[in-house]
């Protein structure tokens, strides 16, 4: 099983201070895929960089891939206006999941 939540709105940069914030494996059929925020993705460094809005409005999430020995989460930036915009060719991370 597979759940997907938010709620802190973190960017997926998040995970070079906290490793396990997007992705953990909870066991061995659970894991735990944080999204960002399509609206409104924070920053981790402090509380009052969280409140500041960005000139530019970033909007981060996933497209999920279903393979037969796999599952292929790929994490985008969709604001045309943010690091050149959505590039479908390059993930900002990605995460796999081996099906039995």
């Amino acid at each position: 099983m597979i759940v997907f939540h938010g709620h802190t709105h973190y960017y997926f940069n998040a995970d070079m201070t906290s490793p396990n914030i997007n992705f953990s494996r909870i066991n061995s059929h659970l894991y735990s895929i944080h999204a960002p925020s399509i609206g409104y993705p924070r920053n981790r460094n402090a509380v009052e960089i969280c409140r500041q809005v960005p000139a530019v409005q970033p909007s981060q999430g996933y497209f999920v891939e279903r393979h037969i020995d796999k599952i292929v989460i790929k994490g985008y930036e969709f604001n045309p206006n943010v690091n050149d915009g959505f590039d479908a060719s390059v993930p900002l991370r990605t995460y796999i999941i081996g099906l039995v």
